[in-house]
């Protein structure tokens, strides 16, 4: 089985998110349980709004019962179809190219049975590169069903079209619709990519328990193996209710899509059940004569805007050993206040502007000391306990060379192993739910 990225990457392994930076999967560890309130539950249940931190989901196709192929072949570079053939009629989807489309060093042999329908691939191919080089690999006779599913994990829009974690995964049915065999390829999008399911792919009524909304990518754990198996009683739930639109949808009957829930409302808030988090992050480079000697550590400072909007302020410590020296540092951030200037961005976000002040002192075990003040900015929405920052804020000097980016960096003197110690904080503070 393949889960590819939009990015091109082929990751080998069974059905997992694989982009360049990861939903948050799991629960952070030490953080309690939460006891829900009725009402927290009830809030948690579609109501045909846009939530962030709500998984989403969405049925694209049901195909006709056919056989499937996978083909690979170079023109300039790699390239690779998902290929159905049904009688003599042949049909390509889900292609790519370039690192992504390498065929793989062994697939197994095609069928003798099926010997037909592949000669009608390699023409079909061949009517779009002549004299290329071609391999096959059979999957079988099935339909297909592609279902899409998102999360939100910021209240903007890109296009018209909500932003956020989102995956693309292919299932084998059965001829009744009423089993799924097995598992095709997949795709994951990145956290701030626009959700690309089509308007009119058929909503599927389901909802996560909320021990999991918006946590995880659930078509990325469906099954328990590459080629099917035991599955858990929820994702059985979602198996069934993915096969109930399917069956809708072949017998001529459509429910609501998810072009309405694009046009929904939009609830930016962070649910009752999360406590956000912004991470500000620090890197340190230990900088050596000998290039192969040179060493990287980071810091991770976790503020609380809801704290700090409730208390006054938030308070992050860390601390790193590098290179034979002892690094801490300590953040406060204080109470959000509307921002004295506009806050560029690519995204529609919604929200108001704000900013909040926040004070950095980073020190050594050798007497170095390192403080400044920040002015952080985004879009704020909420108030009181309520209040999130569901896109991260900025601080400035993150786009271009300039006195604010240089407020960004400073250096330390070496220690005898290293010649010096150079420090960047990251201009993003980024946005994460915690339960």
């Amino acid at each position: 089985m393949r889960f590819m990225t939009s990015g091109g990457a082929l990751c080998a392994v069974a059905i997992a998110a694989c982009s360049g930076e990861h939903p948050p999967s799991s629960v952070p560890t030490g953080s309690p349980p939460v006891q829900l309130m009725a009402s927290e539950e009830a809030a948690l249940k579609d109501d045909g709004q846009l939530h962030v931190y709500r998984n989403y989901f969405a049925l694209e196709h049901v195909g006709p019962e056919a056989h499937h192929f996978t083909a690979w072949w170079v023109d300039v570079e790699p390239r690779h179809c998902e290929v159905t053939v049904q009688g003599s009629d042949v049909s390509f989807d889900g292609c790519g190219a370039g690192g992504m489309s390498i065929a793989p060093r062994n697939s197994a042999a095609i069928p003798s049975s099926v010997s037909a329908e592949a000669k009608l691939v390699e023409a079909a191919v061949h009517a779009k590169t002549p004299n290329a080089s071609i391999r096959l690999a059979y999957h079988g006779v099935y339909r297909e069903l592609v279902l899409s599913e998102m999360f939100l994990v910021t209240n903007a829009r890109m296009m018209g079209k909500p932003v956020g974690w989102h995956a693309r995964i292919r299932l084998r049915a059965d001829h009744s619709l009423t089993r799924i065999e097995g598992v095709g390829a997949g795709t994951s999008g990145s956290r701030y990519g626009m959700i690309d399911t089509p308007a009119d792919a058929a909503r599927v009524d389901f909802v996560l328990p909320p021990s999991e909304d918006g946590q995880r990518l659930a078509t990325s754990t469906l099954f328990a193996s590459a080629s099917g198996g035991d599955v858990s009683p929820m994702d059985r739930t979602l198996v069934d209710r993915v096969l109930a639109v399917a069956r809708d949808i072949a017998s001529g009957k459509r429910g609501s899509t998810i072009g309405a829930l694009y046009a929904s409302p939009f609830d930016g808030s962070v649910p009752a059940t999360y406590e956000q988090r912004l991470a500000l992050g620090i890197r340190i480079y230990a900088r050596h004569q000998n290039f192969a000697e040179q060493k990287y550590a980071g810091l991770v400072l976790t503020l609380h805007p809801r704290r700090a909007a409730l208390e006054g302020k938030t308070v992050a410590t860390s601390d790193v050993e590098i290179d034979g020296i002892h690094v801490k540092a300590s953040a406060t951030m204080f109470r959000f206040a509307p921002s004295t200037l506009p806050i560029p961005s690519r995204l529609e976000l919604e929200g108001r502007d704000m900013e909040t002040t926040i004070s950095l002192h980073v020190e050594d075990d050798r007497g170095n000391v390192f403080t400044r003040v920040y002015t952080a900015r985004g879009r704020v929405v909420g108030e009181g306990p309520a209040l999130a920052t569901p896109a991260g804020l900025q601080l400035p000097g993150g786009s271009s060379a300039s006195k604010e980016h240089d407020a960004l960096l400073w250096t330390w003197q070496g220690n005898g192993q290293a010649s010096s110690f150079d420090f960047s904080l990251s201009p993003d503070l980024v946005a994460e739910p915690v339960r």
